[in-house]
């Protein structure tokens, strides 16, 4: 899914934790900062991208929730 916006984000394979890298012109760009931050980066992803993994989890986390909900 192609970002078309300039913040990124990256998953970090130490730790599993989703950390911003801030505004960058690019892929590549996110990736160096990611590395800068001493980050081992297994996904780099932009807004868009995280956008629809909110919304997919949101959605989901709301069905599970409903389906153990008492009554």
């Amino acid at each position: 899914m192609p970002d078309d916006t300039d913040n990124w984000f990256c998953v970090d394979a130490d730790t599993g934790d989703i950390f911003s890298l801030g505004n960058h012109g690019d892929f590549e760009a996110a990736e160096d900062t990611a590395q800068s931050l001493g980050l081992n980066s297994v996904w780099t992803f932009g807004e868009k991208t995280a956008r629809h993994w909110q919304q997919q989890l949101s959605r989901h986390l709301k069905t599970i929730d409903s389906t153990f909900l008492p009554g």
